[in-house]
């Protein structure tokens, strides 16, 4: 899968968190505006997908404001079948090896 950078900055919209503020633990939010290339390995099918609405959903585990987990879920249709996107990581930075921190303010 590939990323369409010039559908970027896509909208991202908060849809709630979990914990005590101000020490939440968890941010839930959607995106809108992503564009992706999709490419099946096995028959070379080639697809993409734009979600206006947004089906997506990220959500993010926090620890004193740091990121530790990230994760995402969704589908979108892309054909004649339906992609779902469905996966997580432990390793959350910038790209330069920066921790991802989130602050209420």
């Amino acid at each position: 899968m590939t990323v369409n950078q010039a559908s970027l900055p896509w909208h991202r919209r908060y849809s709630g968190f979990a914990g005590i503020l101000p020490n939440i633990t968890a941010i839930e939010e959607t995106i809108s505006g992503a564009e992706l290339t999709f490419r099946e390995p096995t028959f070379g099918t080639t697809c993409t997908i734009r979600r206006e609405q947004s089906s997506t959903i990220l959500t993010y585990a926090l620890s004193s404001g740091v990121v530790t987990t990230a994760a995402v879920s969704g589908s979108s249709p892309c054909g004649s079948f339906t992609l779902t996107l469905e996966g997580s990581t432990e390793r959350v930075e910038n790209g330069s090896g920066a921790r991802l921190t989130i602050r209420l303010i």
